[in-house]
């Protein structure tokens, strides 16, 4: 079961970046690079912090304590992400309909 959880989740991360990779490649040069280079720097801060707060976490509350306040975590973040998503959406909607091509 173990070994089919992680799959799926390897399966879903190797989605995930090769969409992320995606939409980043069609930014400007500038806004590309910096975005590209935020991207990984938060990653390797995730891998290096991550197991770090999981002890912590664990440490606090046991060991359903870090999944807990994760998915909490993860739960507020989608509002926020919802919205840069919509105002990135209307953005390129209307610099599409200012150049008049078709989206």
């Amino acid at each position: 079961m173990s070994f089919i959880a992680q799959s799926f989740g390897g399966l879903g991360c190797g989605m995930n970046n090769t969409a992320v990779m995606a939409m980043l490649s069609g930014l400007k040069n500038e806004d590309r690079e910096r975005s590209i280079g935020y991207l990984e720097v938060s990653n390797g801060i995730g891998i290096l912090c991550g197991p770090l707060i999981g002890a912590l976490l664990f440490n606090i509350g046991g060991y359903h304590f870090p999944f807990l306040v994760f998915a909490i975590l993860y739960l507020c973040m989608y509002p926020i992400i919802g919205h840069y998503l919509f105002k990135a959406n209307s953005e390129k909607k209307a610099f599409m309909a200012r150049n008049g091509q078709s989206s």
